[in-house]
């Protein structure tokens, strides 16, 4: 384990005008390289550590994440450096690393080495409500047991089921003593928005939350790449204001793999993966229609981060299109559309978020369903959500997005979230 100890010898030893510089390649005179080696090795004695330290472990190992304000990482193919400013400094300098990855936390303490024998354990939960999955489940079932970091345990609480979901439920839970079953009466039909969320408390209350570092509410039609926990883990791990991410959704049309088209701000509600004590600290899920945007606006109401990320290793395949779940997808985009409604989205905001899907199928239709969903339920003077204070975060977040576009107005929160939390 590499302690913060051989990183302030390292920048002890460097000099405010050139740095410390880790690379292939490396700039300088001609003794700069030999120069730094024998920083690292002077670094490494002084630190105590028996496993060995080379200017490619760490330079590989800091590759992965921007750790500090302080520290500039400039990776272009195989050249990476590594800056330590010494004339700014580094005000919290707490990285822990191991030879060949890293972990950072930065303004939330020192990760020690327990938490991370933890990750490599795969301490998170899953808790899966489903009904009716036959068609489906054995896909999600197959890629989770394939994880490279499997779950410490999966609850899935059969919501009474009525085809053969029970049956491959007790085949899974007979080969995998880490499956847990939880199974609900027979509602008389499949629910959605709220009764999903009574289902996944079934599977919550029976656990101890605290036993575990990450939680994830998983559904079971979906076909997930194999590294995606571990690399969910290991994002979070290393950025400690992230309180809950995903990857993004996928349908196959056809042998193609289409986007579902979710903002890069929101974790996708098939496949929430949250830190426990972020989830506790939210209240956790409401049990209301929309309950997955409130959570991830909570979070930045707490100065946290919700996020998902388009990348590779982290799509997966959604074998059930969003909103197709109960009746037929335009009845799912007019549900969407009372959603924003009831969560408190204005309508300026609905009509831009209408349009901007007038191009993804159903086409157009899909757009005047959600559009619809949202006036008919204002006609109707249905109830919003109760926490008026959320309201106001939440308008006052879209009529930003609306004036500088959605990116600009995330970092805008998480920069004003970043300087709460240091106060």
């Amino acid at each position: 384990m590499l302690s913060t100890k051989l990183l302030e010898v390292l920048r002890s030893e460097s000099s405010a005008s050139e740095g410390l510089a880790l690379s292939r390649r490396a700039p300088g005179p001609p003794d700069y390289k030999r120069r730094h080696r024998r920083r690292l090795k002077k670094a490494h004695r002084a630190s105590g550590l028996t496993k060995p330290v080379t200017p490619h472990s760490l330079r590989n190992a800091f590759a992965v994440h921007l750790l500090e304000p302080t520290i500039l990482i400039n990776s272009t193919h195989c050249v990476t450096a590594l800056f330590v400013n010494g004339a700014r400094g580094i005000h919290r300098m707490e990285t822990l690393i191991a030879c060949s990855s890293v972990v950072a936390a930065t303004g939330a303490g020192v990760i020690e080495s327990a938490d991370l024998a933890k990750y490599r354990n795969g301490n998170y939960l899953l808790i899966s409500p489903c009904r009716d999955e036959a068609g489906y489940m054995r896909e999600t079932l197959d890629s989770v047991i394939s994880q490279s970091v499997r779950p410490a345990k999966w609850i899935i609480v059969d919501d009474g089921s009525t085809d053969n979901t029970p049956q491959i439920l007790a085949e899974y839970r007979a080969k995998h003593d880490w499956i847990e079953v939880v199974t609900r009466c027979d509602r008389g039909q499949r629910s959605v928005g709220p009764g999903v969320i009574e289902a996944f408390y079934a599977g919550y209350n029976a656990i101890n939350p605290d036993d575990y570092d990450y939680l994830c509410k998983l559904d079971l039609d979906l076909r997930l790449p194999r590294r995606y926990f571990e690399i969910l883990m290991k994002r979070m791990t290393a950025n400690p204001r992230i309180a809950t991410c995903s990857g993004k959704a996928y349908i196959d049309e056809n042998g193609s793999l289409v986007e579902e088209r979710h903002g890069d701000d929101m974790s996708l509600g098939m496949t929430k993966f949250y830190r426990v004590s972020c989830f506790k600290g939210i209240g956790g899920f409401v049990r209301e229609v929309m309950w997955d945007g409130i959570d991830c606006h909570r979070c930045r109401m707490n100065g946290w981060i919700a996020c998902s990320w388009d990348e590779p290793e982290l799509r997966f395949v959604h074998l059930r299109p969003m909103g197709s779940s109960q009746q037929s997808i335009f009845t799912g985009r007019v549900r969407h559309g009372y959603g924003q409604y009831f969560m408190g989205t204005g309508l300026l905001y609905m009509a831009a978020s209408a349009i901007s899907r007038i191009n993804q199928k159903p086409y157009v239709l899909g757009s005047v369903a959600m559009l619809w969903g949202w006036v008919k339920s204002a006609l109707d003077r249905k109830p919003r959500y109760h926490d008026a204070e959320f309201r106001e975060f939440l308008r006052r977040y879209q009529r930003r997005v609306l004036l500088v576009g959605k990116k600009r107005a995330i970092e805008e929160i998480h920069r004003e979230g970043r300087i709460v939390q240091n106060q």
